[in-house]
């Protein structure tokens, strides 16, 4: 029997595209969209990078844990989760039982070119450790994978570069897929 849900979230590691595909999304969906990190962002008042210099990653965690709790409520919408939101085991089993979960799964390689790549990761997201990033993301990546999995209704190779691509096969899956 399919479960039904009342919002679509998807989850991942960083550089997946979970935001970029996550608005493309809710724009087809003609649902709102909202971005986890973003939310904790500004619920606190200081980026991730801030947080954690400041207060250290269990305060950043909290944080998020919080604002997780909350989005379990949110009805009819679209999520980009935190990269470690699957960490939250129990907020994910109550949220895998009202959302169709979607996990852009990505590779080690590509997570690194994108992270990169991208201009703001260096000012808004702390390193998990004190490894080069290579070595960071082979190891949390190897370590969430097996949560990603878990959760997830179902899993889109997130490597691919063309979005149209991406979002059809998304679209796809959601049009067998009953709405609450």
């Amino acid at each position: 029997m399919k479960k039904s849900w009342d919002k679509v979230i998807l989850i991942g590691f960083r550089g997946a595209g979970k935001t970029t595909v996550g608005k493309f999304l809710a724009e087809r969906l003609n649902l709102p969209f909202l971005d986890l990190d973003d939310e904790v962002q500004r619920r606190v008042g200081l980026s991730i990078k801030e947080m954690v210099e400041r207060y250290g990653w269990s305060y950043f965690r909290e944080m998020e844990k919080e604002v997780l709790e909350d989005l379990i409520e949110k009805e009819r919408c679209v999520v980009a989760l935190g990269g470690g939101s699957v960490l939250h085991e129990d907020l994910m089993e109550k949220l895998k039982n009202r959302a169709f979960i979607i996990y852009l799964k990505i590779s080690p390689a590509m997570a690194v070119e994108r992270i990169t790549k991208d201009s703001k990761s260096e000012q808004t997201r702390p390193s998990l450790s004190d490894l080069s990033l290579v070595e960071e993301v082979e190891k949390v990546l190897k370590e969430r994978a097996p949560l990603y999995e878990k959760y997830a209704d179902i899993i889109i190779e997130a490597d691919k570069e063309d979005l149209n691509t991406l979002l059809k096969e998304i679209l796809k899956h959601l049009e067998d897929e009953p709405w609450r």
